[in-house]
């Protein structure tokens, strides 16, 4: 396990106010993702729990793997059981990821969904 921020995919673009951008290398066992400001998250395909600890020394469990519909599906659960699942999806075209959240939180607060849309950037050749 790691130590450092909440383990977020795209958390380093928190209370950002331009255009979030990324970049996303796949292997044939990982996913990392890089954000603007060269943090890294890589992501175990093969559902191995990682622990990683939190700035707070709260412990947070991830797993990461691929479903049978080719999305990758990224489980992070909380030091009080809460749970923030992402689906990671390509749209038809290539040209849009899609990550649909569900956060299920370990307490009388209601869960929530919501789904964030990135256009691909242009190619560079």
């Amino acid at each position: 396990g790691g130590r450092g921020p909440h383990p977020d995919s795209l958390g380093e673009e928190r209370g950002h106010r331009g255009p979030v951008t990324f970049v996303i290398e796949q292997t044939d066992s990982t996913v990392a993702i890089t954000g603007s400001r060269g943090r890294t998250r890589t992501l175990y395909t093969d559902g191995r729990v990682i622990t990683h600890e939190r700035d707070d020394d709260k412990v947070v469990q991830v797993t990461a793997s691929w479903n049978s519909e080719g999305q990758l599906i990224v489980t992070r659960t909380g030091p009080n059981g809460g749970t923030h699942t992402e689906i990671f999806s390509l749209a038809a075209d290539g040209q849009q990821l899609i990550i649909e959240t569900n956060i299920d939180p370990a307490s009388d607060r209601e869960p929530r969904d919501f789904r964030r849309v990135f256009d691909a950037a242009p190619s560079s050749n």
